[in-house]
């Protein structure tokens, strides 16, 4: 088992009679390791910082160290293997979109669920890393665990600010500023990023929700070409096409182009069915046209999406 020399890993000793006692501990090198559970084969500990013998912090990378456990006044240790303290997490940059080449700035939009990018170093030890934004008085946090790729990057999602936000100029808004960072275990340095990284890096440029046009008249537009263009507002402000999803029915309409007013996706070449609440599929009835924005960010419904080309009923 590894994790970073700061500390706050959640780590399985297992073994038998592990609740034995009424005075339990457990230490992992020079720290104590905080017990949080305790079942019959295996307690589960949060990890301190890494000690040496005179209660400094550790020098130098991978420090092996021992694993022991105290039951009332009697001491066990680890038969096989050993813990290992890793170096720190370290991040060298942050930028919207899934490293597509955009400006190395970091976005975001209200209802969260942007895309973003983290690139540095000793990702892969992390247990469960977020990313939180810093609004007024309020921290906001990621609604699931970035995805680590490898060592050197992760991707995340933004974080939704639940609260409304008034903009001066919302054709033209100026964005706001946000001290940000992420919760990797309890190591310090990869947060409040607005000390530690300088430029635009030093803080998430915070957009209004992109607003969709809803189609003209009853709502239903006729399938007519290859592709459908659907209106708005700041639609790329922070998001970019690999945020947008759009959903005709059942299936999804491949975005090709998204720009501060429009965008465009190919829709499926026959008339996707639509889905109840029990999962059946109708392929009679008109399929709603959807576009959600994140994985966990907000959705919007513009109108029907007819295939049939006659007075726009079926």
């Amino acid at each position: 088992k590894r994790g970073p020399q700061s500390g706050g890993t959640q780590v399985e000793i297992k073994g038998q009679h592990m609740n034995a006692g009424s005075h339990t501990k457990a230490t992992i090198g020079n720290s104590p390791c905080k017990i949080v559970e305790k079942y019959h084969d295996k307690v589960v500990c949060i990890t301190g910082p890494c000690r040496g013998q005179d209660s400094r912090p550790c020098t130098g990378s991978n420090v092996r160290v021992e694993v022991k456990m105290m039951f009332d006044k009697g001491h066990r240790s680890l038969r096989r293997g050993k813990y290992k303290y890793v170096d720190d997490p370290k991040i060298d940059y942050v930028q919207s979109g899934v490293r597509s080449g955009s400006s190395k700035s970091a976005k975001s939009i209200l209802s969260g669920g942007i895309n973003v990018t983290v690139v540095g170093e000793n990702f892969k030890d992390i247990q469960e890393p977020k990313m939180y934004l810093e609004h007024e008085t309020e921290t906001y946090y990621s609604s699931k665990a970035c995805e680590v790729i490898n060592n050197t990057l992760m991707y995340c999602l933004s974080p939704k600010i639940d609260v409304s936000v008034k903009w001066q100029n919302f054709d033209n808004p100026k964005p706001r500023k946000l001290n940000y960072g992420f919760i990797m275990d309890n190591v310090k340095r990869v947060r409040n990023l607005e000390q530690i990284l300088k430029g635009p890096q030093s803080a998430v440029q915070l957009y209004p929700d992109p607003e969709f046009e809803p189609f003209d008249g009853n709502g239903i537009k006729s399938y007519k070409t290859d592709y459908l263009v659907i209106n708005g507002k700041n639609l790329n402000r922070a998001a970019s096409k690999s945020d947008m999803k759009v959903k005709i029915g059942t299936e999804f309409c491949d975005v090709t182009s998204l720009s501060a007013n429009q965008l465009t996706c190919i829709p499926p070449a026959e008339q996707p069915p639509v889905s109840d609440i029990n999962g059946e599929k109708n392929y009679d009835e008109i399929p709603d046209v959807v576009v959600m924005i994140g994985e966990s960010g907000k959705l919007y419904t513009i109108g029907k999406l007819n295939y049939r080309l006659n007075d726009g009923k079926l």
